[in-house]
């Protein structure tokens, strides 16, 4: 199975629309690759997803950390 890390861009991108949502929606949907993350990449999620500048809605914002918690392929770097 492909291996990625995905930049937050990729990941606030994909919350937001376009190709990066393509991504995201072949992650979680499709289960095409599966997506390397650590404890810094999370907390680099966590707090550029909830910026307010972006206005997520918190629950969009637990549910693409859990996501990636559950299923993320873990490393540390």
């Amino acid at each position: 199975m492909l291996r990625v890390v995905l930049d937050t861009s990729t990941v606030v991108s994909g919350a937001i629309r376009g190709v990066s949502a393509e991504i995201i929606r072949l992650l979680i949907e499709e289960k095409e690759f599966r997506v390397i993350v650590s404890d810094e990449i999370i907390q680099e999620y966590k707090e550029v997803l909830n910026r307010p500048s972006f206005g997520f809605q918190p629950d969009l914002v637990g549910a693409l950390l859990d996501f990636f918690k559950a299923n993320g392929l873990w490393v540390v770097p």
